[in-house]
């Protein structure tokens, strides 16, 4: 999953999130792992929503190849745009740089995407959801970097 405040402008802000999912039953899910981070302000490329939940798929993906190697994969997304340009039945029209690293990412593996509509109830979307949303206001509560520097940074979840 992805978020972001201030969609677009150039002081927006998001976070992404990841989960592996080790079994889910009616009660719950028993997670394997996740992970998440933040995309901070970037002068040359606004954050986006549409950035954000890229971002998501990405990191779960190269998290995949580093942890399995080349596996089938199941990735679950609420963003329609990431499910349907990944799966080439909509044309990539936008962040063209992290649909390259997407590509690059992908095809190691033999994967099927399955889109679930946000906050609705899905207790894996909702986690993620949930991670995303801590982060913001983690980032929101700190002193931005002085320099104004774009960078993107990686923060471990807790676990």
């Amino acid at each position: 999953d992805g978020g972001v405040m201030h969609n677009g402008q150039p002081h927006a802000y998001g976070s992404w999130c990841f989960g592996v999912v080790q079994f889910e039953t009616e009660s719950g899910i028993t997670w394997r792992c996740h992970d998440a981070g933040l995309m901070e302000p970037d002068d040359e490329m606004p954050v986006t929503n549409n950035r954000t939940e890229l971002m998501a798929a990405i990191q779960a993906i190269e998290w995949a190849y580093d942890n399995h190697g080349a596996i089938k994969l199941e990735l679950v997304t609420d963003s329609q745009i990431t499910m349907m340009c990944a799966t080439k039945k909509w044309r990539r029209r936008a962040n063209l740089d992290l649909w390259a690293r997407y590509q690059r990412a992908a095809c190691a593996h033999d994967i099927t995407w399955r889109w679930v509509k946000g906050h609705k109830g899905n207790i894996g979307n909702e986690f993620v959801d949930a991670e995303c949303t801590r982060l913001m206001k983690a980032y929101a509560e700190t002193v931005i970097d002085e320099s104004g520097a774009a960078h993107m940074r990686s923060i471990a979840a807790e676990r």
